[in-house]
């Protein structure tokens, strides 16, 4: 298994620092200056509410870094660039924090779609609603890892059942799935733990 910055991320502030190279007292990059054919090294910094400001967000649990090193190298490498007079301002930093928020969003697979694709099909999974198909998903994991119906029923109605003159958790589950073409040896035919 690879290692991950969400498994230790004070090693996000060292490898911030290591990729950008930084002198006593900054936290800066090289870049390179390409205008006019000049291939001259420019000192890129931080400034002390943007470098706080990036290393927050970096160690936070929003920050996914699905590509780990690259995903920090790159971004490091576009606010350098993109820094106004050579400074990386806080401006800038927020500039990117969205940038990644939005690319891990809209790459990020969602299971529960995947799921219900796989038990529904696209186009009857296509129909759903949010609320329906985060409730389905989670409903159809939960009847997977149990053994039988009355299981799966208790599991998933432990607290409302406590409320019931006589609770029949089954039969609920039941009614449940049924209301999207759904039976229990549907699911069980589909196990996958």
């Amino acid at each position: 298994m690879l290692w991950m910055f969400g498994e230790r991320a004070s090693a996000v502030d060292a490898q911030a620092v290591f990729q950008v190279a930084a002198a006593p007292g900054t936290f800066g990059i090289y870049a390179h200056d390409f205008h006019v054919g000049n291939a001259n090294r420019i000192k890129v910094t931080f400034n002390k509410e943007a470098r706080r400001r990036f290393l927050d967000f970096a160690m936070s649990e929003s920050a996914c870094w699905r590509a780990n090193f690259r995903d920090l190298n790159g971004a490091v490498i576009r606010m350098a660039t993109l820094a106004p007079a050579n400074r990386i301002n806080v401006e800038t930093v927020e500039e990117e924090i969205a940038r990644l928020e939005n690319a891990w969003r809209n790459s990020a697979p969602d299971e529960n779609q995947e799921l219900l694709t796989t038990i529904l099909g696209a186009e009857k999974t296509a129909e759903l609603d949010r609320f329906d198909s985060v409730q389905l998903a989670e409903t159809i994991r939960i009847c997977r890892s149990s053994r039988t119906l009355s299981e799966a029923g208790r599991r998933l109605f432990g607290v409302s059942r406590t409320h019931k003159k006589s609770p029949n958790d089954a039969d609920r589950l039941r009614k449940y799935l049924s209301r999207f073409g759904l039976a229990w040896d549907d699911l069980q035919n589909t196990r996958t733990c």
